[in-house]
Order: structure tokens, then sequence, then C-alpha cells
């Protein structure tokens, strides 16, 4: 796919995500990340980094294992949902196969303490809390809920029930 998306009068491309791609080691990728990216705000968390490209786009970027797991299921997660159940799923626009980076749609994120409101209505509407279940998307990851437009979306979906079970011993 050739794409190239503006980011302060920096240029993500191809040949930068390749780059990313064929780091040796999540050391190296993140040293990588940090010297493409000075200057942008950065959001971590404990599997990924998260950059925004542009107003309508993010990368995040997996730190280690758990982050190269989260990045796929996230995506196949996306790819493989209905029309329904990606009303509430940020869209992911384009990934790495191995998990190593993902751009996905920026979304305006709530606070937390909504978040987690927001994370309860919607799970007693029987169709998402189905829709929840069927994709095995872990409820902690749930209450990661921003807005699009007039559209809840949930924007990081990429811990897995097993993902959990696997890296976090829930």
């Amino acid at each position: 796919m050739n794409f190239q998306l503006n980011i302060k009068m920096k240029v993500i491309s191809k040949q930068i995500l390749n780059r990313i791609s064929g780091s040796s080691s999540h050391t190296q990728r993140i040293n990588l990340i940090r010297s493409e990216f000075i200057g942008t705000r950065k959001r971590k968390g404990s599997g990924r980094l998260c950059i925004p490209l542009d107003e309508k786009w993010v990368l995040k970027i997996a730190r280690n294992e758990k982050g190269l797991a989260q990045n796929l299921f996230e995506a196949e997660c996306y790819k493989y949902s209905s029309t329904y159940e990606k009303r509430y799923l940020a869209k992911v626009k384009d990934w790495c196969g191995d998990g190593t980076w993902l751009i996905q749609q920026r979304v305006k994120p709530f606070s937390y303490e909504k978040g987690q409101r927001l994370r309860d209505q919607l799970l007693q509407q029987p169709a998402f809390a189905d829709m929840v279940d069927k994709l095995e998307i872990h409820h902690c990851d749930i209450d990661q809920i921003g807005i699009i437009g007039k559209q809840y979306k949930i924007f990081d979906y990429g811990l897995s029930i097993s993902i959990a079970r696997t890296y976090y011993h829930f």
C-alpha cells in the first residue's frame, strides 16, 4: 500500500514503516521511534506506544511481545467484524503482518471515569454485550471509549481474553 500522512510537516512513508518493522529488537524499534518522532506527543501503555500522525490517524507501535499480540488482535478483530460491530470499533487502516505497527482512526477519548460509565451502559445492551463476547474483547479494555462525530468508539480493543491470560494473568 502506498500512502503518506503528514505529521507536523513530516511525512510518514512506507520506508519508515519498513524500518520500524525491520528492527531487530523492541529496544531498537523504540529508539527508532524516538528519533523519527522527536517532539511528537506519545501515549505509552504497557505494550504499545501510540503516536498521533495527524487529526485522523494514530500509529500504534509494539513495545514488547504483548504489544505485538495486541496489534495483531486489534487488526484482525476489526478486519473480521461485521458492519454492526465496526460501528463501535475505531477503524484500522493498515498494519504490519507481524504486529510491529498498526495505523488506526484517531478518536477523541473520554475521561477514564466517563469511559467506565459508558462501558457499563453499553454492556447492558444485549447486542453490544454479545458483540464483546463474540469478539472476545476483555471487559477492562472497553472503557477506552471516545467519540468520532456522534458515534461512540472503542479505540483500544487489542486486549483479548487470551492475551489477558497470557501476558497479564487476569
